[in-house]
């Protein structure tokens, strides 16, 4: 049995636990910030009487009696939150007479006819059904990155988050995930790894190297043999590995020239006869401005 009392200005919340089985009358009589105050002992006793400075209360499923001036001259309030699964009577003077009309009275889902049907808890003008199951987080984590959080009820089925994707990555799959919301938050983590991809170097019908590539990564040109009176060159080579297989050919040509940043030039072409705004690595043909055409390797 514990008997207390309190004449704290400076508390402004207090939870009453289920191990308290009596504390004196107007116990918090002196705290005047008081405003928040969670109840799951068994018997509320008149503690909070004549406090305006409440302005909501928690009443546990444990309570089992309510003294009839528990919040008297509590005027200040604007939440009750009653968690009772055995509704019980209460006083008419339980609460402050203005209580009944400007605070809302929340209820667990399903109650809330037989609150409207139970003296005084009827006098409530503003009665709404409320869950109370307890909610956790459950985040998903990406390379360490926040991707998508939900609150989820304690007990309730998790239905995982499908794995995400990325060109040119696989994703490695979640860790762990509980089949039903545990009474604790949960952190759930997965990454991508970069994906390889095979380039095929063609010098006319032959292989001549194959090697794989990171997605993205810049794509360095082997070397090749040279050949007295020919150049070399890679066709239509790109800059960065795609997100698929690719084969780049290549071919020896003679009679090729080059072409520097001063000459001048007017269309360019690739060997296959495209039309591009630049020379590209490889093998391209050029139109000068004397109207002369050049085949150019573009290393």
């Amino acid at each position: 049995m514990l008997n207390i009392s309190f004449t704290c200005t400076d508390l402004s919340s207090v939870t009453i636990g289920n191990g308290v089985t009596s504390i004196g009358n107007y116990a918090f009589n002196g705290c005047y910030n008081l405003n928040s105050v969670i109840l799951l002992c068994k018997d509320i006793g008149a503690w909070f009487k004549n406090l305006s400075s409440i302005k909501e209360v928690v009443i546990g499923k444990e309570v089992t009696s309510i003294a009839q001036q528990a919040f008297a001259g509590c005027s200040g309030m604007q939440k009750v939150y009653s968690k009772l699964e055995d509704v019980f009577t209460i006083n008419k003077n339980t609460f402050y007479a203005n209580t009944y009309n400007n605070a809302t009275l929340y209820v667990s889902v399903g109650k809330k006819a037989v609150y409207q049907d139970t003296p005084w808890w009827q006098n409530f003008s503003n009665i709404e059904e409320y869950d109370f199951t307890p909610k956790y987080k459950l985040a998903y984590m990406v390379d360490e990155i926040e991707y998508k959080v939900y609150e989820i009820a304690e007990g309730a089925t998790i239905t995982p988050e499908p794995a995400p994707t990325k060109e040119g990555y696989t994703f490695s799959g979640w860790s762990e995930i509980p089949e039903t919301m545990p009474a604790y938050d949960v952190t759930v983590t997965g990454s991508f790894a970069v994906n390889q991809y095979l380039i095929t170097y063609m010098i006319g019908d032959e292989v001549y190297q194959k090697e794989y590539v990171d997605y993205g990564a810049t794509i360095v040109l082997p070397n090749v043999p040279e050949r007295e009176g020919y150049s070399f060159a890679w066709i239509d080579a790109p800059e960065k590995m795609p997100a698929h297989d690719i084969t780049i050919n290549g071919a020896y040509t003679s009679g090729m020239w080059g072409v520097s940043n001063d000459d001048a030039t007017t269309n360019t072409y690739t060997i296959g006869g495209y039309k591009t705004d630049k020379p590209r690595r490889g093998v391209n043909i050029i139109r000068m401005s004397d109207g002369t055409t050049r085949k150019v390797v573009v290393k």
